[in-house]
């Protein structure tokens, strides 16, 4: 599949801390649906973790749980989107939203 080749090789390029590099691996080359989920959340988390160490807006909570009670992993990303639109909104930046 030509998407999941680029997909892998994306990351290869940018400058994406090594640990976040290898979860995603793992997430592509997954035996199943369940450890596919497992690493891409961990990927999701693993970024916010750098979103919330790099102080882009105030401490916005990861924890990985279940969407709305149910069997699917989420950590709620759009907590990350709203903390950021907000901070912008008194900048430069803030036509663009």
């Amino acid at each position: 599949m030509t998407y999941s080749k680029w997909f892998g090789t994306a990351f290869d390029h940018p400058d994406i801390d090594d640990v976040i590099k290898c979860t995603i691996r793992k997430a592509l080359s997954a035996d199943n649906t369940i450890e596919r989920e497992d690493k891409l959340v961990r990927a999701q988390a693993l970024v916010a973790d750098i979103h919330n160490k790099n102080r882009l807006t105030f401490f916005v909570e990861n924890k990985i749980e279940n969407y709305f009670g149910r069997d699917i992993k989420v950590i709620f990303a759009d907590k990350l989107v709203d903390a950021t639109v907000n901070s912008l909104k008194n900048t430069p930046f803030k036509k663009r939203l």
